[in-house]
């Protein structure tokens, strides 16, 4: 269960020059290279990197098997409360490893696992829409946010806190709620306590965005019956692969360099990561912001920098991006997520066999059809000089997971070093958050509202 790497079609060997990478630029980089491994060896030895050390805390994963001990079977609905970082891992979790229509399924053919649902946003008729489809009753909501804080979230628990206490009363509704947020920090840990609420702990330096692995990211993934640990055991698999200081040996370094030079040497600064797969979907949009928040900043140097993620799904962006990933402008570089082994096995049919544009297919599976797409999309780009690589999963499972969201997060952190920049902060979303919470009336915003002033002044002859 070994996630494998094809980094071949970004070098020159099949890339023609200029626009392949030629293994020499790779050597001239070995100054910054090791300088980037040294500084994360000893961030890490300082515990600065605890997302790197989250396959290794058992206590975490005692955490999630607790609460699904209390909570599985007692309940009909599942409601995963949270924004950004605090969701897109458990809903590509969710995605990666439930039927596709989990929630349409009758219990026993989910295992008795819950219906899920996850309200990761704020749209009005998004949150009114939910409740029309829960019995509230029988639903159990988890908020998650490190912070305790998180305006869009907490306002969502509000509403679904209150429909609890409407419906089962004051003394009941506890048990209908579990907390995720920082072991010991915020208000919302306070109030865990307070009320006596189920709850789960997020380590007070781990940021949201590289949570995937611990309980913010993996409660749903219990829920569903599957093993918290097989997800560390893939992750501590993928730790040892991507600790060697070798960028030739190590498969995160490497692709981190060749993508660092594609960028800044090349001009290739999008990004587009493309699972074939639909359960792998969502992976994408765990990945965008992971790439998006961390990088995107100013250097050390007072340049800015960072990459664009762009998000994609074989086979189905064949027939709307392709056209402009094969020639359109050359500033894309695409990672192609395969798998080798899917659930279900499909045969097409034999029929119309007097017409060729239709017989030929009968007697093929489903998944060759997949795979053939995948790879005539990969010789497409190769032969138009269009920089990609593929990464493929043996399987989907706990395992491999495990090892892929690691894989990203190494490389997000090496990049971070190369561009010179912070990959654990996020100021520009911070100062977003402040102009809204001020818009919203918190306390101790004032300033705030000066500037939204100055900065809301249009002019008539603009607006239409």
């Amino acid at each position: 269960m070994e996630i494998k790497f094809d980094l071949n079609n970004m070098f020159s060997s099949l890339i023609s020059p200029p626009y392949g990478i030629d293994g020499k630029e790779i050597d001239a980089l070995s100054n910054q290279l090791s300088k980037a491994h040294a500084n994360i060896s000893s961030m890490r030895k300082k515990g600065e990197l605890v997302f790197l050390d989250m396959p290794y805390k058992e206590e975490f994963i005692n955490q999630v098997d607790e609460i699904v001990k209390l909570k599985k079977g007692k309940f009909e609905n599942f409601v995963n409360i949270g924004i950004g970082g605090s969701a897109l891992g458990s809903i590509a979790v969710f995605n990666s490893l439930s039927h596709p229509f989990h929630n349409l399924l009758e219990s026993s053919r989910r295992n008795n696992a819950p219906r899920m649902f996850f309200p990761d946003n704020i749209d009005p008729d998004g949150i009114d829409g939910l409740f029309d489809v829960l019995d509230i009753k029988k639903t159990v909501i988890n908020i998650t946010s490190k912070s305790g804080g998180t305006v869009e979230p907490i306002s969502t628990f509000l509403l679904l806190r209150q429909r609890i206490i409407d419906k089962v009363g004051i003394k009941a509704y506890k048990d209908h709620i579990i907390v995720t947020t920082s072991e010991s920090q915020g208000e919302l840990r306070q109030i865990a306590k307070e009320e006596g609420f189920s709850s789960l702990s997020i380590p007070n330096d781990l940021g949201g965005r590289y949570s995937v692995l611990s309980p913010a990211g993996l409660l749903c993934a219990a829920l569903l019956g599957y093993s918290v640990k097989e997800f560390m055991d893939g992750a501590k698999m993928m730790d040892k692969k991507t600790s060697v200081q070798d960028v030739w040996k190590n498969p995160a370094y490497l692709y981190s360099a060749l993508h660092y030079i594609a960028d800044q040497k090349k001009g290739l600064n999008i990004f587009v990561i493309m699972p074939y797969s639909n359960a792998l979907r969502t992976i994408a949009d765990w990945y965008a912001q992971l790439v998006s928040e961390s990088l995107g900043k100013v250097s050390g140097n007072g340049s800015l920098v960072g990459p664009t993620p762009v998000k994609a799904l074989g086979v189905t962006d064949q027939h709307s991006q392709l056209q402009l990933y094969v020639e359109g402008r050359r500033d894309k570089v695409v990672t192609f997520i395969a798998v080798d082994s899917f659930s279900a096995s499909l045969t097409i049919p034999k029929a119309y066999d007097k017409y060729d544009s239709i017989g030929y297919l009968g007697g093929h599976t489903i998944t060759e059809l997949f795979d053939a797409e995948r790879k005539a999309t990969e010789l497409s780009l190769t032969k138009n000089n269009r920089l990609n690589c593929t990464i493929s999963l043996p399987q989907i499972n706990p395992h491999t997971l495990g090892q892929l969201f690691y894989f990203f997060e190494v490389c997000t952190l090496f990049l971070g070093q190369l561009y010179n920049v912070n990959p654990l902060d996020q100021p520009g979303v911070e100062e977003s958050k402040d102009y809204a919470r001020a818009f919203m009336g918190k306390k101790g915003s004032e300033g705030k509202k000066l500037e939204i002033e100055k900065l809301s002044k249009k002019d008539s002859k603009y607006c239409f």
